[in-house]
């Protein structure tokens, strides 16, 4: 018998294979077998191209970078998913490429050495800032609020002047022009008739532009006088009003001025009183 199952389940064949000559297998690679056991013929369908297949697709693409002049390891596709009839296999791709070959040394070491670079006189704590006129980058002190500069215990007053000095606060030369900014707070008391408010004067005490003020009560009643930023004219992109001039040195004096039309004594508490400044860059 020809044909024998066998007891794994296989079959085995024994007999005679035709290649018909219709597909031309020598040139064309495709044949139609014809298996003739004794007693029968059986054929096998001619074998065709089958559709193309769905392309892969990767679920993820990792890329490492290695030295340059190493050899690369080879790249890696792993699969994740066969696929199927209608569905695209899956792979994670793992690429290794080359780092760029290194550029030429730079002809300087250091930013201080560079052509467009003018450190003259650079000290600690100092900064770059672009120079138009120069188009470079020149050392130069920061331009950043400085402070608060606070003065002693105010000195009290008991009187019936129009104003007392109540504090002074001097501030060191500044390399750029700068305008302060004052805050302080003070204690009056005086007479029904008494009205104390608090003035803050750059440079003169008596007629220094006046950067800072405080209004009081008209009364007997202990008052709060707050002091804060206050500008006696506009202050615009090129006033000088209540500016201080680079490398000049400024003193800041704190008064409590009597405004009502009386000669009434007035005082100012010391306790709890107290005089600042910041120097901001203008």
């Amino acid at each position: 018998m020809p044909i024998t199952p066998n007891p794994d389940g296989s079959i085995t064949w024994t007999g005679t294979v035709v290649f018909t000559g219709a597909t031309e297998p020598l040139s064309t690679g495709v044949a139609t077998l014809t298996l003739t056991p004794s007693g029968g013929l059986s054929n096998l369908p001619a074998l065709v191209n089958g559709e193309p297949g769905m392309p892969p697709t990767f679920r993820s693409v990792i890329v490492n970078q290695i030295p340059y002049g190493t050899t690369p390891p080879a790249s890696t596709a792993t699969l994740v998913s066969p696929g199927g009839p209608g569905t695209a296999s899956v792979y994670d791709l793992t690429l290794y490429v080359n780092a760029g070959q290194p550029g030429p040394a730079g002809s300087n070491a250091t930013v201080l050495a560079a052509g467009d670079v003018v450190a003259a006189g650079i000290v600690d704590g100092w900064t770059l800032i672009y120079n138009a006129a120069q188009s470079k980058l020149v050392a130069a002190p920061p331009k950043r609020i400085i402070g608060p500069f606070a003065s002693a215990a105010l000195t009290p007053y008991t009187g019936n002047a129009g104003s007392a000095t109540l504090a002074t606060v001097g501030i060191p030369a500044q390399p750029w022009a700068w305008r302060p900014r004052v805050h302080g707070h003070l204690y009056t008391v005086g007479t029904p008739n008494t009205h104390i408010d608090a003035v803050v004067r750059v440079g003169d005490p008596a007629s220094g532009d006046i950067v800072g003020m405080g209004l009081g009560l008209t009364g007997t009643t202990i008052a709060v006088v707050t002091v804060g930023p206050h500008f006696a004219a506009p202050v615009t992109g090129t006033s000088s009003y209540g500016q201080v001039a680079a490398g000049a040195t400024a003193t800041l004096s704190l008064l409590a001025t009597q405004t009502a039309a009386t000669t009434d004594t007035w005082q100012v508490l010391v306790a709890g009183g107290q005089f600042l400044v910041d120097v901001v860059p203008s």
